[in-house]
């Protein structure tokens, strides 16, 4: 893939649940001087032609550094898409949720940009979207913490905060890698530095199941 006639360093694909849409993203795509700007494309297949046709525009981050496209996901149909810049303003990071309008063959940015709480959170590293596109999930991984949103009135409202601690390790990076199933009412949270005394960094799942009172933590792998 080339991007503006120049070489794409591409770092994350994925595609939506029949394979016939797919978003490449590269946190190193410039064409600007910015470094590290970052960029996505959205690609869906022509069955006529069998041929890969660009879904709308490309997208970019705004800054130096930004890590655009550190994660893109599409939901089940492809018309909903959630992208990560997790470096952007100091390690703040942001999140942004796009839906496709066929009208205009565009993708629209869906309601407020989410940011991060502090600066080197790294706000977004983990990120997922529920089928729907209404429910989205996004982790801060230097703070160990996870958000979770719902779409309410027009806007994203941070319903749910997970949180993991470790007597061993004050940062395990909880929330650095994040899936949930198709409705969110079970999410999988990595923890890659998890560990006690004797393993140190060994890792591990943390399963949270969807209840009455919020999200309950069922499992842990």
């Amino acid at each position: 893939l080339q991007w503006n006639g120049s070489p794409a360093f591409i770092n994350n694909i994925n595609s939506n649940y029949d394979g016939s849409i797919f978003v490449s993203s590269s946190i190193y795509g410039t064409d600007d001087g910015k470094l590290w700007e970052g960029w996505l494309q959205v690609y869906k297949l022509n069955i006529d032609t069998n041929t890969w046709e660009k879904m709308g525009d490309e997208i970019r981050g705004q800054n130096q550094g930004d890590n655009f496209g550190w994660d893109a996901i599409l939901n089940n149909n492809g018309n909903s898409l959630i992208v990560s810049a997790p470096q952007t303003r100091g390690g703040n990071g942001k999140v942004n949720v796009y839906n496709y309008d066929s009208s205009s063959s565009q993708r629209i940015i869906k309601g407020n940009e989410i940011n991060g709480l502090e600066n080197l959170s790294l706000n977004g590293q983990g990120i997922a979207l529920a089928n729907d596109g209404n429910t989205i999930i996004i982790g801060s991984p230097r703070k160990n913490r996870v958000r979770i949103f719902n779409w309410e009135n027009n806007e994203w409202v941070n319903d749910n905060i997970l949180t993991d601690t470790n007597l061993y390790n004050t940062c395990d990076e909880f929330g650095q890698q994040i899936v949930c199933n198709s409705d969110a009412s079970l999410i999988a949270i990595a923890s890659p530095f998890y560990g006690d005394a004797a393993h140190k960094g060994n890792g591990k799942i943390s399963i949270f199941k969807k209840t009455n009172e919020g999200y309950t933590k069922i499992q842990e792998i």
